[in-house]
């Protein structure tokens, strides 16, 4: 699906008194975060100080290589983390991504439609669609099977949530990039100008009913099976249906969920985490 390239609605920055540590901003929106790295200072030891700069970037492909290494960390891209980066940077009405001035990437999100014919061509990720459907419990299978039917109707599409970041991604960073991409959603429904598929223009492309992801599952510290982000649990409590789904080795929860609830829940999230804060 081609893609029109377009102004930041928003470009989201971080305000000094936004950031749980000590923050400054420069005069180009930058984040500065700073952190003591060493302590002792009873002792008369010199402490120290690193600053990291975080800008939010629109998709770019000159941005392929930082999503294709996040991409590659998860096992469930891994495969096809090459292709999967090239769909994502060439989609630049929907997506963001969390980096620095090195083109280092730390963060991402977007939503592909499942009709996308560069989505559709990826032989991994129809691997992954054939291991959810294959996965799903008999209560869900039919409402499964007709999700990923293809073809969906105007303002009935499906989306694939996708949203990789660094473990350690400030909160207040994660909370930005989520709620630039739920306005991305709005801004590309009224205003995307590219050419879509299935005879649809590149806006009703985006004009989404349901959502759906794949959830990381680990293990914390007594043994019990839990998402690996926190604003994945909050989405997976949200949605319409949810399940456990092996690919290759590792667990994911598998959820779909409604664009409207979607939306509410990014900016529940938002709120919750910059009150905190």
């Amino acid at each position: 699906m081609k893609t029109q390239k377009r102004k930041r609605v928003s470009d989201k920055r971080l305000s000094p008194e936004s950031s749980s540590s000590s923050s400054s901003e420069d005069e180009d929106g930058g984040i500065m975060l700073e952190s003591t790295v060493s302590g002792g200072s009873e002792m008369g030891e010199k402490v120290e100080t690193n600053e990291a700069e975080f800008v939010f970037l629109q998709m770019s492909e000159q941005h392929w290589f930082g999503c294709k290494t996040l991409l590659g960390s998860n096992v469930l891209h891994g495969p096809h983390s090459s292709a999967l980066a090239e769909v994502i940077v060439g989609q630049v009405a929907v997506g963001t991504l969390l980096g620095n001035c090195d083109s280092d990437i730390f963060a991402l999100a977007s939503v592909i439609n499942i009709d996308d014919v560069n989505l559709t061509r990826i032989t991994g990720v129809n691997s992954v669609i054939k291991a959810v459907v294959g996965a799903a419990p008999t209560t869900v299978k039919s409402r499964v099977e007709e999700l990923f039917s293809g073809g969906g109707k105007r303002g009935r599409e499906v989306g694939w949530y996708v949203s990789e970041r660094f473990v350690n991604t400030p909160l207040t960073l994660v909370a930005s990039l989520l709620e630039t991409l739920s306005d991305d959603l709005d801004w590309a429904v009224e205003n995307a100008e590219g050419d879509g598929c299935n005879g649809k223009t590149e806006a009703q492309m985006y004009e989404f009913e349901n959502l759906f992801f794949l959830a990381p599952i680990v293990t914390d510290d007594e043994k019990n099976e839990v998402l690996k982000n926190f604003e994945d649990d909050v989405l997976v409590r949200n949605s319409e249906y949810s399940y456990k789904v092996q690919i290759g080795s590792k667990p994911f929860m598998f959820a779909c969920i409604s664009m409207k609830k979607f939306k509410t829940s990014l900016k529940g999230l938002t709120r919750s985490w910059s009150s905190s804060t």
